[in-house]
């Protein structure tokens, strides 16, 4: 049985719910109509997992999470306990190390992730992130510019993108 250590956090972008296992975090949410629904969402991913109060182990994530919806950090440093395929794995990977203020495309993410010609692949793999904003999948967008999807929305997906600076340029040279 997994334990799992749940956290809130107030914002201007909406409530925020992390969770974490003792490796890191494993799922943040946002915006939540409440901590119940977090809860019953960790409870159908995690099934059997123990949800314990997480203020002392969140701690530094709760604090980084809040200052990056300030405007006041650009770059996460938080462990993350990342599970599902190698593929995923290296999708997520990329997709996190895209540059504040800056986008890349799903081709991009899918070269960077050694699958040449799996942006599609790669798309499903960014929309199944359980961890956004520390692995800003906002800012993969469309080759051709557009702003392609986001599970939160692409009024959400805009904010985001507002927050760190971005006009609406093309999708950033790959790396």
């Amino acid at each position: 049985m997994e334990t799992l250590h749940v956290s809130l956090v107030a914002s201007r972008f909406g409530l925020v719910g992390i969770a974490s296992s003792e490796r890191g975090i494993v799922r943040l949410s946002f915006p939540l109509r409440g901590e119940g629904a977090f809860r019953r969402r960790l409870q159908r991913e995690y099934p059997g997992s123990i949800l314990l109060g997480g203020e002392s182990r969140n701690r530094e994530a709760v604090r980084q999470v809040s200052l990056y919806l300030e405007g006041r950090l650009e770059e996460f440093d938080l462990p993350l306990d990342l599970r599902g395929s190698p593929f995923r794995r290296r999708v997520l990977a990329a997709v996190r190390a895209i540059p504040y203020g800056e986008t890349a495309s799903y081709g991009d993410i899918a070269r960077r992730a050694g699958a040449p010609g799996g942006a599609r692949a790669a798309g499903q793999a960014v929309g199944a992130n359980p961890i956004p904003l520390v692995i800003p999948c906002h800012r993969v967008i469309a080759s051709n510019g557009s702003l392609g999807g986001f599970g939160l929305g692409l009024p959400m997906k805009r904010r985001l993108l507002a927050l760190e600076g971005w006009a609406g340029r093309p999708a950033t040279p790959p790396l």
